[in-house]
């Protein structure tokens, strides 16, 4: 009895993936059937839309034709200027000492809170910091902040987070640190 019911199990798959297999869009091979479809609709059974006719703008310029000029500002046009000068140096290396400075930066959370994602996302973030704790480097979240900015919330290496979600709290991640 067992194995009656395993061969019709067996020959139930069988037919299954023989059927799935098939498709009614092959052209046939009978010669009495009309010529196969050659070309199929792309569009399918959805529908095609097309924008309002507008008035005709072929004498008119077009809006841009390249991307705007960027002029630098003046200083006559703002209350403090400051022009920032670039570090000098091999590259590599000004990254490197950057990097190693927002890694070094020593602070204590001012209270226990965990960091977490705010939306839904592919990846989940729980991040426990815990008050009077000694932490390095910046807390990990997605601002994008620059070292300049964490230091701006610390307060004698005190941090008091703005956020607990990983979108708002000041830091940043891998790849932001490295563009910093």
């Amino acid at each position: 009895m067992k194995k009656i019911i395993l061969l019709l199990v067996a020959l139930l798959i069988a037919a299954t993936l023989m059927v799935s297999c098939g498709s009614a869009d092959r052209p046939s091979n009978n010669p009495e059937d009309t010529a196969p479809e050659i070309t199929k609709d792309p569009l399918g059974g959805s529908v095609r839309t097309e924008a309002p006719a507008t008035e005709d703008n072929s004498t008119k310029e077009p809006a841009y034709t390249d991307f705007p000029k960027k002029e630098i500002p003046k200083e006559a046009d703002y209350d403090y200027y400051y022009t920032f000068k670039a570090p000098t140096g091999n590259p590599r290396d000004i990254v490197m000492d950057y990097m190693l400075k927002m890694a070094k930066v020593e602070w204590t959370p001012a209270v226990t809170w965990t960091t977490t994602w705010k939306g839904t996302a592919e990846f989940k973030v729980n991040l426990t910091y815990e008050a009077g704790k000694t932490y390095y480097g910046v807390p990990y979240s997605n601002t994008r902040a620059p070292l300049s900015e964490f230091e701006l919330f610390l307060d004698n290496g005190s941090f008091t987070p703005n956020s607990p979600y990983y979108e708002e709290l000041i830091g940043n991640h891998c790849s932001s640190s490295m563009t910093m």
